[in-house]
């Protein structure tokens, strides 16, 4: 392989890598975001649900 074809192919897989990178940050993105929903849905759902008092309780046998 001759200098000008290696360096044609250094710049395509350049171009590939770059083309991937800005895939990979797009899925990271999209991953952010639904960890955002997630966390809303944990929060709502923290609040909406009923917490016993102090020393109260329901003990749960997971041995059972």
């Amino acid at each position: 392989m001759d200098l000008e074809n290696l360096s044609i192919a250094s710049i395509s897989a350049w171009q590939q890598a770059n083309i991937q990178t800005e895939v990979g940050v797009k899925v990271l993105k999209t991953a952010n975001d639904q960890m955002k929903v997630a966390g809303e849905i944990i929060i709502a759902a923290l609040q909406t649900t009923p917490h016993p008092e102090p020393g109260k309780g329901q003990r749960v046998d997971v041995l059972a």
